[in-house]
């Protein structure tokens, strides 16, 4: 992280766990299944790293761990919202064209936060 810029490693972790995601997903091969896991932990593990190297370069030492906090807190309240939407996708249309979907969403996300972060 202070190497390369956190911008393009988070950008890279997003689309890490999109990739796994839609390999997982796409998959009956229980060792791909299995390596396309480990890139979603993977890529999760960066993001959350990277989020706390951004806070330690643009917020004050005194308000890095409420940053990291509220972010912690909307990343949790993102999953805990996401769910509703995610289980009717996955009842209408199955579960491996749900991640499919969703690590589709990723590529896109990662590419609005290359593009758009500093």
């Amino acid at each position: 992280m202070d190497r390369y810029s956190s911008r393009l490693i988070t950008a890279m972790a997003i689309g890490i766990c999109a990739l796994g995601a839609m390999i997982f997903a796409s998959t009956k091969i229980l060792l791909v299944a299995e390596f396309a896991r480990m890139l979603i932990g993977v890529g999760a593990a960066f993001t959350t790293v990277s989020y706390m190297k951004m806070t330690s370069l643009w917020f004050k030492p005194n308000k890095m761990a409420l940053v990291d906090g509220l972010l912690a807190t909307g990343a949790m309240t993102g999953a805990l919202c996401g769910q509703i939407p995610l289980a009717y996708l996955v009842a209408n249309h199955g579960w491996q064209q749900s991640l499919i979907y969703c690590g589709m969403a990723g590529v896109v996300l990662a590419s609005l936060f290359l593009l758009i972060v500093c």
